[in-house]
């Protein structure tokens, strides 16, 4: 067997990264060929495998630890698997299957229910305001993934199965994922991109919430107003629906369990990034590492992000609040910018046509959140 040095290590599986990357934002023309494929059912089955968002970095890290194993052997595959930190993934399909549950579901929406019916608006505008502003905010408390669980399942009942212009769902879906990202910044505990880093520079309670939370509020305050806002009409026609209707979602188990295999080969392809992102945190002035790492989130994990910053011991006070509140704000703006965007995926999809999320719309929808969140945790 050959040896492989480190850098030549790294820079396979920069190679497996970036073709994972384009693999993701060409799963919606691969399903459109799948369907019309007339071949063989083998054949046909495997253009949907290759089809699912769910199985793009798991599959690419797949083919990384081949090459690894070919040319090192299959114990140096397996001494690499066990260097990795999988807690996330693990996390978040433990945290999903128990949050899809009805019992959550039926607590949660009771909740956003009673808030909504206490605002003077019209009972659909009323509904996605609360559960679009409150449902992301109690990821501060019940952890981000969780939180993504309850309000995808609150608005797929509310909205996203009612008719309503495909404009409008993708604005909300936007608009969801960003509030997702930020709302988890009210507590040290909830948000993966802050738990990462929170222990190691010694933020608590308070200080997150003094300098990230009040912040987060107004973000996911002025977003939720303005979407809410732009589309009142199609809202205000929204047919009410009952909080005791009955829920007909069963555990997510399945797809938690294909989310989490997305996470699995995000953090093995993750890892050997850190040669190329180190250098753009240790160069760069806190407003530029800021928008920097608004646009690295786009294309790698918020929480691997800062989990580099984190192994960064010469980074100062001013770029530490940079990396991480660039790396929450650009939360929403892709599938692969935080975790819990997988979750609302595998659940808010199957609505959004036979294609499912195009990448590029929810890139598009997600700017002005995007914007109005970066403006408020920069400038106030």
């Amino acid at each position: 067997m050959g040896s492989l040095k480190t850098e030549n290590l790294d820079f396979i599986a920069t190679a497996c990264f970036i073709c994972a990357l384009l693999h993701t934002f060409s799963t919606a023309r691969i399903r459109r060929f799948a369907r019309s494929y007339t071949g063989k059912p083998m054949q046909k089955a495997a253009l949907h495998f290759l089809g699912e968002v769910e199985t793009v970095f798991g599959l690419w890290a797949g083919i990384f630890l081949f090459f690894l194993a070919s040319i090192q052997g299959f114990s140096s595959a397996i001494h690499y698997l066990a260097q990795r930190n999988f807690h996330e993934p693990i996390f978040v399909f433990v945290v999903m299957t128990l949050f899809s549950t009805p019992g959550v579901l039926k607590v949660s929406r009771w909740l956003i229910y009673f808030l909504a019916h206490q605002l003077p608006l019209p009972r659909g505008i009323a509904l996605y305001a609360v559960t679009l502003s409150i449902g992301p905010l109690f990821g501060s408390l019940i952890t981000e993934p969780a939180a993504m669980t309850v309000t995808a399942f609150i608005l797929l009942a509310t909205v996203f199965k009612r008719k309503i212009s495909m404009q409008c769902k993708y604005a909300t879906l936007g608009l969801l994922f960003v509030n997702i990202s930020v709302g988890g910044m009210l507590t040290p505990y909830a948000a993966p991109p802050l738990l990462m880093v929170a222990r190691t520079w010694g933020w608590d309670l308070a200080f997150v919430f003094r300098t990230f939370g009040w912040k987060a509020i107004l973000a996911i305050i002025f977003s939720t107003s303005i979407i809410t806002f732009r589309f009142r009409r199609e809202l205000e026609a929204l047919p009410d629906v009952s909080p005791n209707s009955e829920l007909r979602h069963s555990v997510q188990w399945l797809e938690a369990l294909k989310i989490a295999f997305f996470l699995a080969g995000l953090v093995v392809l993750g890892a050997p990034q850190r040669w190329w992102i180190e250098p753009i945190l240790l160069q760069l002035q806190a407003f530029p590492l800021y928008l920097s790492a608004i646009g690295l989130t786009a294309v790698t994990d918020n929480a691997a992000l800062t989990y580099l910053g984190a192994q960064v011991p010469d980074l100062g006070n001013a770029s530490r609040y940079a990396l991480v509140a660039g790396a929450v704000v650009g939360g929403g703006l892709t599938l692969i910018a935080n975790a819990p965007n997988l979750v609302g995926y595998g659940i808010l999809s199957p609505t959004l046509g036979s294609e499912g999320i195009r990448p590029w719309l929810l890139f598009k929808n997600a700017l002005l959140p995007t914007l109005l969140a970066a403006v408020c945790f920069w400038l106030l």
